[in-house]
């Protein structure tokens, strides 16, 4: 992300305006859509990042590629980035757009990675453990080299839980045995 400041306070912005005008969830996908066509188009960044190409041009390949799939405010946003010449900063607005509806939401990412898929018993146990009332987003990712167990990351924390983990920490113990002689 190139100047997330910027981009933090154009989609703080954009959340105030969005909760004023009572439309903060349908924001909130249309936030998603563009994110999700800018991280999948590179040629559309290209074009956005291009001093070549007018404001003009930019607004009407913004307007026939979202105009009908979001609403009237995201759009006005859009066409307001571009005019003011910020056009290129549109994914990393929608991205901190995201990071704030959830955090203003209470929503919770946990990334999940564990050795097998995860079943709903375990789901709940660490739902348990880390949010209690808060809503939590599982990210589920299968690493069979963990043998057994998981490692959840929530934020900048992270809980290793796995298999391969004890093993390692025991080697470690092991080799610091102050009572067998080292050879």
């Amino acid at each position: 992300m190139r100047e997330t400041k910027v981009a933090i306070r154009y989609a703080k912005s954009l959340i105030d305006l969005a909760v004023e005008k009572g439309k903060l969830e349908e924001t909130n996908n249309d936030m998603a859509l563009i994110a999700q066509v800018c991280r999948e188009n590179r040629d559309l960044m290209t074009m956005l990042d291009s001093p070549v190409i007018s404001s003009d041009k930019k607004m009407a390949v913004l307007k026939a590629i979202f105009g009908a799939n979001i609403s009237e405010l995201s759009l006005s946003f859009m066409l307001l980035m571009t005019t003011k010449k910020r056009e290129y900063l549109l994914d990393d607005i929608a991205a901190q757009f995201i990071v704030q509806y959830r955090n203003l939401s209470g929503i919770i990412t946990a990334e999940v990675t564990s050795a097998v898929a995860l079943d709903e018993n375990i789901r709940s146990q660490i739902r348990a453990k880390i949010g209690g009332d808060k809503k939590i987003e599982f990210v589920e990712k299968i690493d069979p080299s963990l043998i057994g167990g998981f490692i959840v990351r929530v934020g900048d924390k992270q809980f290793d839980g796995s298999i391969a983990r004890s093993i390692a920490d025991l080697k470690k113990t092991f080799s610091k045995n102050d009572y067998i002689p080292a050879f």
